[in-house]
Formats: C-alpha cells, structure tokens, sequence
C-alpha cells in the first residue's frame, strides 16, 4: 500500500456521514427573503438527517408551542430563518464527526470545535462585531475539520496521534506530521477548497494555530477579524477543558486578544465567568452531547 500523502488523497471518494454541498449551499443564503427561504428548505430536505434534527428542535421544550412541527416550513417559521441556518450548519457538521464515535474523539474533537464555534460567536457579539457572529460560529466548528479527515483515512494511526500529543502535551499538528507526513490544518484547508466553501473558513482550518503568522499580510480585513475570534475562541474552548491546552496556546493568548481588542475585562469575563453561562445555553446543552 502507497503512503498517503496530501497530493494522492481522493478528496472525492472520503467516505463520511456528510454532504458538503449541502453545507456550501447553506452557506450561500443571505438574507432572509422568500427566495433563500425555500432555498433553505430545499437545502435542509436534500439530507434527511438534519430535516431531522431540525423537526426535533422545533419540538424540543425550548421551541414547542403547543401543536406539534410536522413539516420543516414549519420548524423554519418557528425557529427562525438565521437559526435554523446555524442549526443546519452544526448539523452538517456533527454528521462529519459522527464517523469517529470514540471517547477522547468525542471529547478533544467535536466537543472542542462546538464549544470553539460558540465562544467565536460570543466574542463577536461582545466585541460589537455582529455582522461576523455566524460565520465566527461556523469557522469555529470546522476548524478542526482535518482531524475528522486524519481520522477518516486511518483511524488506528490517528488514534496513535491523539494518544501521544494528549500524553505529551503537544500540538497535535506537530504529532500528526510525525506520523502522517502533513497535518490536520493543512489537510482541513484543501478539503474546504475542495468542497468549495469560502476562502475563509480555508484561511481559518490553516492557520488558527499560527494566526500571527499570516495576520499581517491579509488585505481581506473579514478574513483577518474571523481568523482571530477563532484562534481566541480556539485558546478558550482548551482553557475550558474542551481540547488540549498547550504553552503554544498561552504564549500567543495576550497578542491575540490584543490585536482583537479584549479589554482585560472582557478577558477576565471569558477566565471568570463565561463557561458557566455556556453551560446553560440551550444550543450548547443540545449539540455538546450529539455524539
């Protein structure tokens, strides 16, 4: 058997729960207008897992209003057009980690990359920096999307990887070029490529490590405010326990949090105080258990 390398990866024949077309279209609808309305239902009905899910969140307590939501018309009329997008999204993307349902995957993976994606989110919204709230959320939920992929092409070695950076506390992109000769960031950007997602999130799954690298030289000034929530909210879902917390990460904490404008106020609500109202968020408590 030939050794994987990024350049003979058949991006097209991964088998996972996932349909990234869905997710790009999704990520296409703006605005809320009858058009992108039945567009997102369109959208949402092409995968019969996420019509699903949404169909259980408009009956959920938290939605429910007395007559039972039998059609995703609607779940979109009850939730909301924005939310059920932010919904669908994490949906596509528990279907993605769904192909590794083991418990350290669970935990340093898919519960690291919800909690990133709503920490991103928060930080936007306290920052006054709305207009970057979902796609903050989005880029912080695959951010990660490479080690699905690591995982996907050789669970048994990718096993090997987690078992050894946990151990060490390394950077599992340092572990994974070890043995794997390229890295989850690396890999994570050419399958958002390939699956033609925007450059953003691409820019994200590269360099949420390394932001500081790369920072710098962007002239899309959207790229460089997402690319810095993330890395941040990256940092943060690790200081919570959700990943590994490595010295790379303290050692760029300050700057980061400096170039995004974090008062030290706001950084001691998010050490201090922001994890416990996490914990009692309707969309965290929902989707942190999904796997």
């Amino acid at each position: 058997m030939s050794k994987i390398t990024l350049d003979n990866i058949d991006f097209k024949n991964i088998k996972l729960p996932f349909q990234p077309h869905v997710l790009s279209g999704i990520l296409k609808l703006q605005g809320d207008s009858m058009m992108n309305f039945h567009g997102l239902n369109n959208l949402v009905k092409s995968d019969q897992s996420i019509t699903a899910l949404i169909l259980k969140i408009a009956n959920s307590s938290f939605y429910f209003r007395g007559n039972e939501v039998t059609t995703l018309e609607q779940a979109i009329g009850i939730i909301g057009f924005q939310t059920v997008i932010s919904f669908s999204i994490a949906a596509s993307i528990k279907n993605a980690y769904a192909s590794a349902n083991y418990s350290k995957f669970r935990k340093f993976v898919w519960q690291h990359s919800v909690v990133c994606g709503i920490v991103s989110k928060n930080l936007a919204v306290r920052l006054h920096l709305d207009q970057y709230k979902e796609e903050a959320f989005i880029g912080g939920a695959i951010h990660d999307i490479g080690k699905v992929i690591l995982n996907s092409l050789d669970r048994k070695l990718f096993i090997t990887v987690l078992h050894e950076a946990l151990d060490a506390n390394a950077p599992f992109f340092a572990i994974e070029s070890k043995y794997f000769g390229f890295n989850h960031n690396e890999l994570g950007a050419r399958c958002i490529e390939f699956w033609n997602l925007p450059e953003v999130y691409k820019i994200i799954a590269m360099h949420h490590n390394d932001p500081e690298l790369v920072v710098g030289t962007l002239t899309n000034e959207n790229e460089k405010i997402l690319l810095l929530l993330v890395a941040y909210g990256d940092i943060l879902a690790k200081k919570y326990k959700y990943g590994q917390l490595t010295e790379q990460d303290l050692s760029g904490e300050a700057r980061i949090a400096q170039k995004l404008g974090l008062t030290n106020e706001d950084r001691n609500y998010y050490d201090n105080q922001f994890l416990d109202e996490m914990k009692g968020d309707a969309f965290y408590q929902f989707f942190i258990t999904l796997l």
